[in-house]
């Protein structure tokens, strides 16, 4: 792999994404949710999410976040493992959301690391009541050089199960994902999934999920994560996860 010709790419991203969360930071003032149940949700929107799958909530209208409820992971190519940094979400109006990212994946055996470019939106068919779920349909799309492109589609539902969301709280969500992908080969492939999330203070919560594998994956995907924030949104992450490929544990920066 080269790993020189990344360095630079790294440190770039790294100083966009902090620059772009000072910047969000700053004008998070402006249109702040007034009443409780606005500020729990617009706090759930902006953190409750899962590591590699999504989750039905979406950000208020006119809204920046960096990282949120839509995961866009590069599914399809084989490889060793992902390098997955925050997507650039807006919220379009009040039920839906479109998102903007970069990924990698590094490839098994030789080859290097392919960079990913991708392109989602996510809409809410159904909001949350006390007894009905969110529901979301979404998808994104993905492009990379060497004529790798394939795209996601899925059907969310994400239930608030306690009463408050923190400063403890417990989140599940249930989906079906349908993925197609093209390389030398073309495949398509339709699976369910779970994921979780527990919220043990504002500072610290975790998540969990679980997707059976596609036909052309060696392993069923999951991840199990924990987020810690530090100081005001910055903070770390770190998990252990399996791309259907190859797991391994994973540790970065947490932006929220």
């Amino acid at each position: 792999m080269k790993k020189r010709s990344l360095i630079p790419w790294f440190r770039g991203a790294a100083r966009l994404a902090v620059t772009a969360s000072l910047a969000l930071t700053a004008t998070a003032g402006a249109g702040a949710p007034t009443t409780p149940e606005q500020r729990e949700a617009r706090w759930i929107s902006d953190h409750i999410s899962l590591d590699l799958l999504p989750v039905a909530y979406v950000i208020p209208r006119g809204h920046f976040s960096l990282g949120g409820s839509m995961n866009m992971p590069p599914v399809g190519l084989p490889a060793s493992r992902y390098s997955l940094y925050p997507d650039l979400q807006y919220g379009l109006d009040g039920r839906t959301e479109a998102a903007l990212g970069v990924s990698g994946a590094d490839r098994l055996g030789t080859g290097g690391q392919a960079i990913f470019y991708t392109l989602g939106l996510q809409h809410v068919l159904l909001p949350e009541t006390r007894t009905v779920p969110t529901l979301s349909v979404g998808g994104y799309g993905f492009l990379a050089p060497h004529n790798l492109h394939g795209g996601v589609a899925y059907l969310v539902a994400s239930k608030q199960v306690t009463q408050r969301a923190y400063p403890q709280g417990v989140f599940a969500h249930l989906g079906l994902e349908v993925q197609t992908f093209a390389t030398a080969d073309s495949h398509t492939g339709v699976q369910p999934a779970v994921g979780a999330n527990y919220v043990w203070s504002r500072r610290i919560r975790f998540s969990a999920e679980y997707r059976p594998r596609m036909s052309w994956e060696r392993e069923d995907i999951y991840s199990l994560k924990g987020v810690v924030l530090l100081y005001r949104g910055f903070g770390l992450n770190a998990g252990y996860r399996n791309n259907g490929y190859r797991a391994h544990p994973f540790i970065g920066i947490e932006i929220d």
